[in-house]
Protein backbone atom coordinates (compact mmCIF):
# COMPACT_ATOMS: atom_id res chain seq x y z
CA UNK A 1 0.00 0.00 0.00
CA UNK A 2 1.49 3.59 -0.84
CA UNK A 3 2.18 5.71 1.29
CA UNK A 4 -0.67 7.96 -0.37
CA UNK A 5 -3.33 5.59 0.13
CA UNK A 6 -2.53 5.05 4.05
CA UNK A 7 -2.54 8.98 4.57
CA UNK A 8 -6.07 8.54 2.41
CA UNK A 9 -7.29 5.87 4.70
CA UNK A 10 -6.18 8.03 7.91
CA UNK A 11 -8.51 11.01 6.50
CA UNK A 12 -11.68 8.58 6.68
CA UNK A 13 -12.03 8.95 10.45
CA UNK A 14 -10.71 12.53 10.40
CA UNK A 15 -13.95 13.49 7.91
CA UNK A 16 -15.97 11.06 9.72
CA UNK A 17 -15.16 13.70 12.33
CA UNK A 18 -15.53 16.56 10.45
CA UNK A 19 -19.37 15.59 9.47
CA UNK A 20 -20.11 14.33 12.38
CA UNK A 21 -19.41 17.98 14.21
CA UNK A 22 -20.91 19.93 10.99
CA UNK A 23 -23.99 17.62 11.44
CA UNK A 24 -24.01 18.49 14.93
CA UNK A 25 -24.24 21.96 14.83
CA UNK A 26 -26.05 22.18 12.03
CA UNK A 27 -28.98 24.78 12.68
CA UNK A 28 -32.68 23.25 12.57
CA UNK A 29 -34.36 24.24 8.99
CA UNK A 30 -36.75 26.93 10.26
CA UNK A 31 -34.97 27.74 13.30
CA UNK A 32 -36.81 28.26 16.55
CA UNK A 33 -38.79 26.25 18.70
CA UNK A 34 -41.24 25.96 16.19
CA UNK A 35 -44.68 24.99 17.44
CA UNK A 36 -46.10 24.59 13.78
CA UNK A 37 -43.57 21.36 13.49
CA UNK A 38 -44.99 19.66 16.56
CA UNK A 39 -46.72 16.46 15.56
CA UNK A 40 -50.94 16.73 15.56
CA UNK A 41 -52.30 16.15 18.66
CA UNK A 42 -50.06 17.04 20.42
CA UNK A 43 -51.34 19.94 22.96
CA UNK A 44 -48.71 22.45 23.64
CA UNK A 45 -47.94 23.23 27.49
CA UNK A 46 -50.21 19.90 28.05
CA UNK A 47 -47.65 18.53 29.77
CA UNK A 48 -45.27 15.18 29.58
CA UNK A 49 -47.73 12.12 28.11
CA UNK A 50 -50.60 14.67 27.10
CA UNK A 51 -51.92 12.67 23.97
CA UNK A 52 -55.54 13.75 23.92
CA UNK A 53 -55.31 12.24 20.52
CA UNK A 54 -54.87 8.90 21.60
CA UNK A 55 -56.38 8.84 25.13
CA UNK A 56 -60.69 8.01 25.39
CA UNK A 57 -62.21 11.07 23.71
CA UNK A 58 -65.51 10.10 25.74
CA UNK A 59 -63.72 11.19 28.81
CA UNK A 60 -59.73 13.20 27.95
CA UNK A 61 -58.71 12.88 31.82
CA UNK A 62 -58.91 9.05 31.84
CA UNK A 63 -55.84 7.41 30.94
CA UNK A 64 -56.79 4.99 28.19
CA UNK A 65 -55.81 1.32 29.44
CA UNK A 66 -52.58 0.07 27.73
CA UNK A 67 -52.25 -3.64 28.40
CA UNK A 68 -51.72 -4.42 24.79
CA UNK A 69 -48.61 -1.01 24.32
CA UNK A 70 -45.53 -1.83 24.43
CA UNK A 71 -43.13 0.19 27.11
CA UNK A 72 -46.40 1.30 28.56
CA UNK A 73 -44.78 2.98 31.28
CA UNK A 74 -42.99 5.25 28.89
CA UNK A 75 -45.97 5.82 26.71
CA UNK A 76 -48.29 6.54 29.89
CA UNK A 77 -45.80 9.80 30.66
CA UNK A 78 -44.86 10.43 27.25
CA UNK A 79 -47.62 9.36 24.83
CA UNK A 80 -47.95 6.66 22.14
CA UNK A 81 -47.18 8.52 19.35
CA UNK A 82 -43.71 9.90 20.76
CA UNK A 83 -42.93 6.89 22.46
CA UNK A 84 -43.07 5.14 19.15
CA UNK A 85 -41.54 7.40 17.54
CA UNK A 86 -38.66 7.19 19.83
CA UNK A 87 -38.26 3.32 18.96
CA UNK A 88 -38.12 4.11 15.45
CA UNK A 89 -34.95 6.29 16.26
CA UNK A 90 -33.36 3.96 19.08
CA UNK A 91 -33.48 1.10 15.98
CA UNK A 92 -31.30 3.28 13.64
CA UNK A 93 -29.12 4.64 16.80
CA UNK A 94 -28.60 0.76 17.18
CA UNK A 95 -27.75 0.65 13.34
CA UNK A 96 -25.40 3.73 13.23
CA UNK A 97 -23.22 2.18 16.62
CA UNK A 98 -22.95 -0.94 14.31
CA UNK A 99 -21.22 0.37 11.46
CA UNK A 100 -19.53 2.86 14.11
CA UNK A 101 -18.09 -0.60 16.04
CA UNK A 102 -17.37 -2.17 12.66
CA UNK A 103 -15.37 0.71 11.47
CA UNK A 104 -13.46 0.75 14.85
CA UNK A 105 -12.72 -3.17 14.49
CA UNK A 106 -11.15 -2.07 11.00
CA UNK A 107 -8.96 0.50 12.18
CA UNK A 108 -7.58 -1.55 14.97
CA UNK A 109 -7.12 -5.01 13.16
CA UNK A 110 -5.63 -6.41 9.85
CA UNK A 111 -3.46 -4.93 7.58
CA UNK A 112 -5.48 -1.82 7.65
CA UNK A 113 -5.61 -1.62 11.77
CA UNK A 114 -1.73 -1.76 10.70
CA UNK A 115 -1.82 1.22 8.46
CA UNK A 116 -3.57 3.37 11.03
CA UNK A 117 -2.62 1.99 14.19
CA UNK A 118 0.63 2.47 15.81
CA UNK A 119 1.67 5.88 16.43
CA UNK A 120 -1.08 7.84 14.20
CA UNK A 121 -3.84 5.93 16.48
CA UNK A 122 -2.15 7.40 19.29
CA UNK A 123 -1.46 10.46 17.94
CA UNK A 124 -5.13 10.96 17.35
CA UNK A 125 -6.20 9.93 20.56
CA UNK A 126 -3.95 12.39 22.58
CA UNK A 127 -4.11 15.19 20.00
CA UNK A 128 -2.12 18.01 21.07
CA UNK A 129 -0.89 15.91 23.91
CA UNK A 130 1.53 13.77 22.16
CA UNK A 131 3.47 16.82 20.46
CA UNK A 132 3.87 18.05 24.30
CA UNK A 133 5.60 15.05 25.06
CA UNK A 134 7.92 14.64 22.69
CA UNK A 135 8.38 10.90 23.08
CA UNK A 136 11.38 9.35 22.16
CA UNK A 137 11.40 6.22 20.18
CA UNK A 138 10.97 3.35 23.30
CA UNK A 139 8.51 5.45 24.94
CA UNK A 140 5.94 5.53 21.48
CA UNK A 141 6.40 1.84 21.25
CA UNK A 142 5.36 1.59 24.76
CA UNK A 143 2.90 4.26 24.57
CA UNK A 144 1.78 2.72 21.45
CA UNK A 145 1.03 -0.80 23.20
CA UNK A 146 -0.81 0.88 25.79
CA UNK A 147 -3.10 3.05 23.46
CA UNK A 148 -4.06 -0.39 21.87
CA UNK A 149 -5.28 -2.30 24.55
CA UNK A 150 -7.24 0.86 25.66
CA UNK A 151 -8.77 0.29 21.97
CA UNK A 152 -9.16 -3.46 22.52
CA UNK A 153 -11.22 -2.72 25.99
CA UNK A 154 -13.41 0.35 24.42
CA UNK A 155 -14.40 -2.60 21.69
CA UNK A 156 -15.27 -4.84 24.05
CA UNK A 157 -17.28 -2.34 25.95
CA UNK A 158 -19.02 -1.22 23.07
CA UNK A 159 -19.80 -4.32 21.75
CA UNK A 160 -21.11 -5.89 24.87
CA UNK A 161 -23.37 -2.59 25.72
CA UNK A 162 -24.45 -2.48 22.02
CA UNK A 163 -25.85 -6.04 22.26
CA UNK A 164 -27.61 -4.88 25.73
CA UNK A 165 -29.44 -2.15 23.94
CA UNK A 166 -30.12 -4.63 20.77
CA UNK A 167 -31.99 -6.71 23.69
CA UNK A 168 -33.99 -4.04 25.29
CA UNK A 169 -33.91 -0.25 24.10
CA UNK A 170 -35.87 1.16 26.70
CA UNK A 171 -33.37 3.11 28.74
CA UNK A 172 -32.37 4.73 25.22
CA UNK A 173 -36.09 5.82 24.20
CA UNK A 174 -36.35 7.08 27.83
CA UNK A 175 -33.07 9.28 27.72
CA UNK A 176 -34.42 10.14 23.96
CA UNK A 177 -37.57 10.93 25.20
CA UNK A 178 -36.71 13.38 27.60
CA UNK A 179 -34.44 14.93 26.03
CA UNK A 180 -37.61 15.55 23.43
CA UNK A 181 -39.33 16.84 26.42
CA UNK A 182 -36.87 19.06 27.65
CA UNK A 183 -36.55 20.55 24.03
CA UNK A 184 -40.43 21.45 24.26
CA UNK A 185 -40.54 23.37 27.94
CA UNK A 186 -42.08 19.81 29.23
CA UNK A 187 -39.15 19.20 31.55
CA UNK A 188 -36.75 21.15 33.42
CA UNK A 189 -33.15 21.55 33.40
CA UNK A 190 -32.66 20.12 36.73
CA UNK A 191 -34.86 17.18 36.04
CA UNK A 192 -33.82 16.23 32.39
CA UNK A 193 -29.72 16.37 33.99
CA UNK A 194 -31.08 13.89 36.70
CA UNK A 195 -32.34 11.84 34.13
CA UNK A 196 -29.09 12.38 32.14
CA UNK A 197 -27.35 10.14 35.39
CA UNK A 198 -29.54 7.92 35.78
CA UNK A 199 -29.48 6.48 32.13
CA UNK A 200 -25.70 6.77 31.45
CA UNK A 201 -25.45 3.94 34.75
CA UNK A 202 -27.61 1.73 32.39
CA UNK A 203 -26.30 2.92 28.97
CA UNK A 204 -22.45 2.73 30.36
CA UNK A 205 -20.43 1.88 27.16
CA UNK A 206 -22.49 3.12 24.62
CA UNK A 207 -21.09 5.98 22.63
CA UNK A 208 -22.70 8.88 21.78
CA UNK A 209 -22.65 8.77 17.87
CA UNK A 210 -23.11 12.43 17.38
CA UNK A 211 -19.78 13.38 19.75
CA UNK A 212 -17.45 13.83 16.69
CA UNK A 213 -14.40 13.14 19.12
CA UNK A 214 -15.46 9.47 19.40
CA UNK A 215 -14.54 9.42 15.71
CA UNK A 216 -10.89 10.57 16.72
CA UNK A 217 -9.94 7.61 19.00
CA UNK A 218 -12.10 7.98 21.88
CA UNK A 219 -10.73 9.71 24.95
CA UNK A 220 -8.00 8.04 26.45
CA UNK A 221 -7.41 10.52 28.95
CA UNK A 222 -10.80 9.35 30.59
CA UNK A 223 -9.76 5.94 31.12
CA UNK A 224 -8.10 5.37 34.47
CA UNK A 225 -6.13 2.23 33.39
CA UNK A 226 -4.70 4.00 29.92
CA UNK A 227 -3.91 7.12 32.22
CA UNK A 228 -1.94 5.17 35.01
CA UNK A 229 -0.09 2.62 32.34
CA UNK A 230 1.01 5.52 30.25
CA UNK A 231 2.28 7.90 33.29
CA UNK A 232 4.80 4.53 33.80
CA UNK A 233 6.87 5.02 30.77
CA UNK A 234 7.00 8.82 31.49
CA UNK A 235 9.60 10.84 32.91
CA UNK A 236 8.42 13.34 35.79
CA UNK A 237 8.12 16.52 33.38
CA UNK A 238 6.32 14.78 30.85
CA UNK A 239 4.11 13.17 33.45
CA UNK A 240 2.78 16.31 34.57
CA UNK A 241 2.03 17.51 31.67
CA UNK A 242 -0.17 14.43 31.25
CA UNK A 243 -1.73 15.51 34.84
CA UNK A 244 -2.65 18.72 33.09
CA UNK A 245 -3.65 17.27 30.58
CA UNK A 246 -6.22 15.58 32.47
CA UNK A 247 -7.15 17.65 34.66
CA UNK A 248 -7.75 20.05 31.69
CA UNK A 249 -9.93 17.76 30.31
CA UNK A 250 -12.04 16.80 32.99
CA UNK A 251 -12.62 20.72 33.91
CA UNK A 252 -14.28 20.56 30.16
CA UNK A 253 -16.56 18.39 30.58
CA UNK A 254 -19.27 20.24 32.36
CA UNK A 255 -21.79 18.12 31.46
CA UNK A 256 -24.05 15.51 34.13
CA UNK A 257 -21.99 12.67 32.85
CA UNK A 258 -18.90 11.51 31.01
CA UNK A 259 -17.98 13.23 27.72
CA UNK A 260 -18.21 10.52 24.79
CA UNK A 261 -21.34 8.45 26.77
CA UNK A 262 -24.45 8.66 24.60
CA UNK A 263 -26.50 9.88 27.92
CA UNK A 264 -24.29 13.10 27.06
CA UNK A 265 -26.60 14.23 24.06
CA UNK A 266 -28.12 17.59 24.47
CA UNK A 267 -31.68 18.36 24.52
CA UNK A 268 -33.27 18.44 21.28
CA UNK A 269 -36.94 17.22 19.68
CA UNK A 270 -37.32 13.86 18.35
CA UNK A 271 -37.73 15.18 15.10
CA UNK A 272 -34.25 16.70 14.60
CA UNK A 273 -32.94 14.00 16.47
CA UNK A 274 -34.03 11.53 14.06
CA UNK A 275 -32.76 14.02 11.09
CA UNK A 276 -29.69 13.82 12.57
CA UNK A 277 -29.33 10.84 13.22
CA UNK A 278 -29.79 9.86 9.65
CA UNK A 279 -27.74 12.27 8.40
CA UNK A 280 -24.84 11.16 10.09
CA UNK A 281 -26.03 7.09 9.63
CA UNK A 282 -25.23 8.19 5.82
CA UNK A 283 -21.74 9.71 6.40
CA UNK A 284 -20.65 6.46 8.31
CA UNK A 285 -21.95 4.29 6.15
CA UNK A 286 -19.91 6.03 3.03
CA UNK A 287 -16.79 5.98 5.03
CA UNK A 288 -17.22 2.14 6.18
CA UNK A 289 -17.70 1.06 2.10
CA UNK A 290 -14.64 3.38 2.03
CA UNK A 291 -12.61 1.45 4.57
CA UNK A 292 -13.94 -1.52 3.53
CA UNK A 293 -12.47 -0.66 -0.05
CA UNK A 294 -9.13 -0.01 1.17
CA UNK A 295 -9.24 -3.57 2.86
CA UNK A 296 -10.18 -5.31 -0.49
CA UNK A 297 -7.48 -3.19 -2.60
CA UNK A 298 -4.83 -4.51 0.31
CA UNK A 299 -6.48 -8.07 -0.47
CA UNK A 300 -5.25 -7.43 -4.13
CA UNK A 301 -1.92 -6.11 -3.77
CA UNK A 302 -0.55 -9.39 -4.58
CA UNK A 303 -2.30 -10.19 -8.04
CA UNK A 304 -1.35 -6.44 -8.88
CA UNK A 305 2.52 -6.40 -7.93
CA UNK A 306 4.71 -7.47 -11.26
CA UNK A 307 5.26 -11.28 -11.39
CA UNK A 308 8.73 -12.40 -12.68
CA UNK A 309 8.99 -15.67 -15.57
CA UNK A 310 7.36 -15.81 -18.93
CA UNK A 311 4.76 -13.38 -19.82
CA UNK A 312 5.26 -11.41 -16.38
CA UNK A 313 6.28 -7.87 -16.30
CA UNK A 314 10.15 -6.86 -17.43
CA UNK A 315 12.95 -7.51 -14.98
CA UNK A 316 13.50 -5.10 -12.52
CA UNK A 317 16.62 -3.58 -13.25
CA UNK A 318 19.64 -5.23 -11.41
CA UNK A 319 18.64 -8.70 -12.01
CA UNK A 320 19.52 -11.16 -13.99
CA UNK A 321 18.86 -11.81 -17.15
Amino acid sequence: MTRNATIAAGAVLLLAAAAIAILRNKPEPGGGDSQANRPAGRATGSGLGADASQDNPSNPNKPRAREGVKHPELAAKYGDSRTNFSKTISGNVVSLLEDAVAMGEMSTTGQLGAMLGGQRALRMGLGRLYGDLQLNEEQQQRAGEIYASYQKRQMDRSKQALDSLKKDPTPLMRLMLASDARARGEMSEEEYKQLQTESSKDLDGVINPLDERNMRGGTPLADPAFVSEFQGVLDPAQADKLRAAVDERAARNDGPVEAGNIANIPSMELEKLDSTINSVKKVTAGMKSVMEGFGGLQDMRPLLEPQGGAGGAEAQPGAEP
